[in-house]
C-alpha cells in the first residue's frame, strides 16, 4: 500500500491489511527517522517511537531518498502471460514458487540497481495498469482486468449476489496483488535506495487501483445488499463483509457523483497539508545548529553523541579533533533526548529542550496554521460522510473502542499514573537537591536527573549486561518460550537463500503433527541502504489463492476454464512467509553479536506480528493473519508477546554471559527491572495527555473558537499532572507527526494505550492461572487470536480467551506497570 500521493482513509488498511508493522528504534541509533520528520519520545529504558505502517512509509520513503518527480509507467499492451517481462523473461517478482526466488530477484549489486529495478516497474504495471482514456484498445493490468470482470458479473446478475460471488474474486485478487508489493517493499526497506525511485515510479498506478476497487459502486451495492439480506450467517462472513463495507464508506463508495468529487478533493487537500506538516517538520529540524566549542559542555553524554557531534562539525567544514573540537550538535529526536537525558550542562539542556519544542514554529515553517487547516478539513470529510458531529464520531465508527470508552481508559490511566509520576518526582527532586541541584527543577532538568537516580540507586551498567545477550541465547530462549506456550517448533534452514548474507530463516512446525506451518526470516543487523527501526513484513500470506492471473477475467476465451467458482475453489494454501526486522550493531570480529536491554524488548514484540502471521487457520483470506483487525487492537497481540521478554523465567533463559556461559543473577535481574520501571509514571501520565488532547481536537474543539489548538494541550497537561511537573512550552503540536503526519493516528493516538490495555490482561492471565508457562492458556491463545486473527472482533476473541468482556477502567494497565 503506498501512500506517497493519496491518503484515502484509515480503513483502507482494514481492506489491504498490509503488513508492516513498525514500532521501534533502536536506542544505539543516532541519526535515523529524525532526519526524516519524525519525532522520538524518550521513554524508559531507553528512546523508541512507535508507528503505524503508514508513518514507516512516509518516514522511511519520503525523506530518505531526494524527491523525484513521478515519470509515468509505461502501459505494456498485450501482455496477459503471468510472470513474463517486457521482453518474455521471467520476471521473479510475478512467480509462483512457495518462497520469493531472491538469488534470482536481487542478482548481485550491479543488477539490483538495473534489473530489479525494472522487475519491479513491469510487475506492478503487468497487475495494475489501468487502460488509458485516450486508448481503450490497450490491455489493462491483470488485477485491473480482474476487477473490471467483477464489477461486469455482479452488475449483470438476474439473482442476488452471495458471499462467496463477490469475496472469494476479491481475496484472490487482493491477496495475489500483496503477494507481489510485499516483495517490492522488502526490497526498499531491506535491500537498497536504488529501487526507491522505481517503487516511485509505479505508485500511482498502485494508488489508483485501490482507489478504484475502494469506490466501486457495484462490488459496493452487491456487499451492501448481502449485508442487508440476511443471507449471512457466519459471524466471520458477516464481519469480513462489514469489514469492507467500512473501508469502502470511508473511502466514499456509495456516494453521488457531485460528493465523491467533493470528497476526493478534500483528500488531495489533507495529502497536501500533510505533506506541508512534514516538510516544514524536516527542515526546521535540519535547520537546527549547535556548536559547542567547549568540552565541558558535552560531560555527561554517551560517547556515540559526541562522536556523531565532531563527524558533524568536520561535514560541515570545521578543523575538529577528539580533544578541543569543535562539535556539532544538529537537531534531530534521538540527539535532542540524549542531551536533555544526560547532559550534566544546564544550559546546555535548556536550549536544545527549547528548540526540540518550538520546532516547526517560525516564520514560513510554523506548522499552526496547517494544524488548525487539517482539523477544519477533516471535520468537513466527516460531515460529507454523513458524521456531522465530529471527525471524532467518523473515525470511531470503525474503531474497537467507542468514544466514550477511549475517554474513559485514558482519563484512568491517567489518574493512575499520575499518583505514580507524583511519587517518581517526589524522589527525583530530592535525589538532585541533595546533589545541589538548582530548585525548582525545569522541564529540561526532570529527564536528567531521573536517569541519574536510575543509575546511581539500581548500579545497572546496560553496557556490561550486553554479555549476557548473546543473539543466539535470545533467539533460543525465544523460541523455547513460544514452544512451551503455543506448541510449535522451530528449526533454522542452512540452505535458504535470502537478500543479504547476514540473514537467517526458520521454519515454523507445529509441534504434536510436525506439520509445516510457515516461515520466518529474521534480518537482524543495520547495513547501509536498509531502513531504520524494527518491522514484521507479512511477505505471503497464508490463506487459499492463486499466484497467478485470473484465467477467466484475463485470458477469456483463451483459456477452457471458464468456470470462476472452481478455480477459486480449488487455489491451494499458500505458506505463509514474513520478515522480522531490526536494526542492531553488526556481529563483532569473533562473528558475536550482542543486544542491548531494549533491543530484546523489540525481537519479542516483531516476533508477535510473525506469529500472529504465521499461525493463522482462518479460511477467510481477507481476514487471516492481521487483516482486517481494528485499527485500535493492532498491536495487541505483539504488546502482550514483547511482555514475555520480561518475564523471569524467559530472561534467565537466555541471559548468559557469552564467553562463561553464567546465568544473570535473579538480584541483577531484580535491579534490571526496577530500573525499567522507574519513571513509567511519568512516561504513562504524558502520553495519556497527548491522547486525550488529539481526542478533544477532534470531537469538541471548536475552529475560531477562543481556544487555539496549543491552549488546549497547555490546560489538558495542567489540569492531569502532578505537582513538579510542568507543561514543556513552546508548541509541541507543531511535531505531533502521528496525528498531522497523515499516518492514521489523527483521532486515534490513544490505540497504543487500548491494545495495550488488553495485552497487559492477557499477560496478567497467564501469570495468575500457570505462574507464567500455561501451556493450556497457551494453546487457547494460539487457537483464539493467532488462528482467527481479523475473522472475529477482539470483543470476541478476547472473551473467548479471558472468559469475561473486557473493561474500560485501565485496572490490567494500573496491575501491569505497577501504578
Amino acid at each position: 500500500m503506498t501512500l506517497l500521493l493519496l491518503k484515502l482513509t484509515a480503513a483502507f488498511i482494514l481492506l489491504s491489511g498490509t503488513l508492516s508493522q513498525i514500532e521501534h528504534l533502536n536506542a544505539n541509533i543516532m541519526q535515523p527517522l529524525q532526519q526524516h520528520g519524525c519525532s522520538l519520545q524518550y521513554q524508559p529504558g531507553g528512546v523508541t517511537a512507535s508507528m503505524s505502517p503508514a508513518m514507516q512509509k512516509r518516514c522511511q520513503r519520503r525523506y530518505r531518498r531526494r524527491k523525484s518527480s513521478l515519470r509515468k509507467a509505461a502501459v505494456f499492451a498485450g501482455r496477459i502471460a503471468a510472470g513474463t517481462t517486457a521482453d518474455g523473461s521471467t520476471n521473479p517478482l510475478l512467480a509462483s514458487d512457495a518462497l520469493p526466488n531472491w538469488d534470482q530477484i536481487m542478482g548481485g549489486a550491479s543488477k539490483l540497481e538495473a534489473d530489479t529495478a525494472a522487475y519491479i516497474v513491469d510487475a506492478v504495471t503487468q497487475l495494475a495498469a489501468a487502460v488509458p482514456a485516450d486508448n481503450s484498445s490497450a490491455a489493462p493490468g491483470e488485477e485491473v482486468a480482474s476487477l473490471l470482470g467483477l464489477e461486469q458479473a455482479v452488475r449483470s446478475s438476474s439473482s442476488q449476489v452471495g458471499f462467496n460471488a463477490v469475496v472469494a474474486p476479491l481475496t484472490q485478487m487482493r491477496l495475489r496483488l500483496e503477494s507481489v508489493y510485499q516483495q517490492i517493499d522488502q526490497l526498499e526497506y531491506l535491500s537498497s535506495d536504488v529501487v526507491g525511485d522505481s517503487v516511485d515510479e509505479v505508485s500511482s498506478l498502485r494508488t489508483a487501483f485501490e482507489q478504484q476497487l475502494l469506490q466501486s459502486s457495484d462490488i459496493y451495492a452487491a456487499l451492501l445488499n448481502m449485508s442487508r439480506s440476511g443471507m449471512l450467517t457466519r459471524p466471520e462472513e458477516i464481519r469480513v463483509v462489514r469489514g469492507l463495507l467500512q473501508s469502502m464508506q470511508a473511502a466514499g463508495a456509495g456516494q453521488p457523483s457531485s460528493r465523491l468529487a467533493r470528497l476526493n478533493d478534500i483528500e488531495r487537500r489533507l495529502a497536501n497539508l500533510h505533506n506541508q506538516f512534514m516538510d516544514n517538520l524536516q527542515a526546521s529540524q535540519e535547520g537546527y545548529r549547535q556548536w559547542v566549542r567547549n568540552p565541558a559542555l558535552l560531560d555527561g553524554l554517551p560517547q556515540s553523541v559526541v562522536d556523531a557531534a565532531l563527524q558533524n562539525a568536520l561535514d560541515a567544514g570545521a578543523a575538529a579533533n577528539q580533544r578541543t573540537g569543535p562539535w556539532l550538535l544538529k537537531f534531530d529526536g534521538a540527539t535532542a533526548d540524549y542531551v536533555v537525558a544526560f547532559a550534566s550542562n544546564r544550559q546546555l539542556r535548556q536550549a536544545v529542550f527549547n528548540a526540540s519544542v518550538n520546532v516547526a514554529s517560525q516564520d514560513s515553517l510554523d506548522n499552526s496554521p496547517v494544524v488548525v487547516r487539517l482539523l477544519m478539513w477533516r471535520q468537513q470529510k466527516a460531515s460529507l460522510l454523513g458524521f456531522r458531529g465530529s471527525f471524532a464520531q467518523f473515525k470511531f465508527a470503525r474503531l474497537m473502542a467507542n468514544l466514550d470508552q477511549a475517554n474513559t481508559t485514558m482519563y484512568n490511566l491517567a489518574a493512575a499514573a499520575k499518583r505514580k509520576a507524583q511519587a517518581e518526582i517526589d524522589l527525583i527532586v530530592q535525589f538532585a537537591a541533595e546533589r545541589g541541584a538548582e530548585m525548582p527543577l525545569q522541564p529540561w532538568d526532570v529527564k536528567y536527573w531521573r536517569e541519574r537516580y536510575k543509575r546511581e540507586v539500581f548500579r545497572v551498567d546496560e553496557a556490561a549486561l550486553r554479555d549476557y545477550l548473546l543473539v543466539d541465547n535470545v533467539l533460543d530462549g525465544m523460541f523455547q518460550m513460544a514452544s512451551r506456550l503455543y506448541g510449535v517448533t522451530f528449526t533454522r534452514n542452512t540452505n535458504a537463500t535470502a537478500w543479504d548474507a547476514a540473514v537467517i530463516s526458520y521454519s515454523v512446525y507445529d509441534g504434536a503433527t510436525n506439520a509445516l506451518l510457515g516461515m520466518m526470516y529474521f534480518d537482524l543487523y543495520t547495513r547501509k541502504g536498509k531502513d531504520f527501526g524494527g518491522y514484521t513484513i507479512g511477505l505471503i500470506n497464508g490463506a487459499r489463492f492463486w499466484r497467478t492471473a485470473n484465467p477467466v477475467f484475463v485470458l477469456g476465451s483463451k483459456t477452457p476454464f471458464r468456470d470462476l467458482n472452481a478455480w477459486l475453489a480449488s487455489a491451494p494454501r499458500q505458506l505463509p512467509v514474513a520478515t522480522l526486522a531490526l536494526n542492531q550493531a553488526n556481529p563483532n570480529k569473533d562473528g558475536l553479536a550482542l543486544m542491548w536491554l531494549d533491543e530484546v524488548g523489540y525481537l519479542f514484540h516483531e516476533f508477535g506480528h510473525g506469529l500472529h502471521h504465521i499461525l493463522t487457520t482462518t479460511p477467510y483470506g481477507l481476514a487471516s493473519g492481521c487483516r482486517n483487525i481494528e485499527f485500535d487492537a493492532a498491536e495487541t497481540v505483539s504488546m502482550m508477546q514483547e511482555k514475555w521478554a520480561w518475564d523471569k523465567d524467559t530472561f534467565l533463559s537466555f541471559a548468559r554471559h557469552y564467553k562463561t556461559g553464567e546465568q544473570l543473577s535473579e538480584k541483577v535481574y531484580e535491579n534490571v527491572m526496577q530500573m525499567r520501571g522507574f519513571g513509567q509514571g511519568i512516561y504513562l501520565l504524558e502520553d495519556a495527555i497527548k491522547a486525550i488532547v488529539d481526542i478533544k481536537l477532534h470531537s469538541s474543539w471548536v475552529p475560531g473558537g477562543q481556544q487555539a489548538p496549543d491552549d488546549v494541550f497547555d490546560q489538558t497537561y495542567r489540569e492531569l499532572a502532578p505537582v513538579g511537573l510542568s507543561p514543556p512550552g513552546g508548541k509541541p503540536l507543531n511535531s505531533f507527526d502521528h496525528i498531522f503526519g497523515g499516518f492514521d493516528y489523527e483521532s486515534a493516538y490513544y490505540s497504543y494505550w487500548w491494545s495495550d490495555m488488553m495485552a497487559s490482561d492477557i499477560y496478567l492471565k497467564f501469570q495468575a492461572d500457570g505462574a507464567g508457562f500455561s501451556a493450556s492458556n497457551g494453546r487457547l491463545f494460539r487457537s483464539t487470536f493467532f488462528a482467527q486473527g481479523g475473522a472475529l472482533s477482539h470483543v470476541a476473541l478476547f472473551r473467548l480467551f479471558m472468559g469475561r468482556s473486557y473493561t474500560t477502567d485501565a485496572a490490567a494497565l494500573t496491575q501491569y506497570y505497577n501504578l
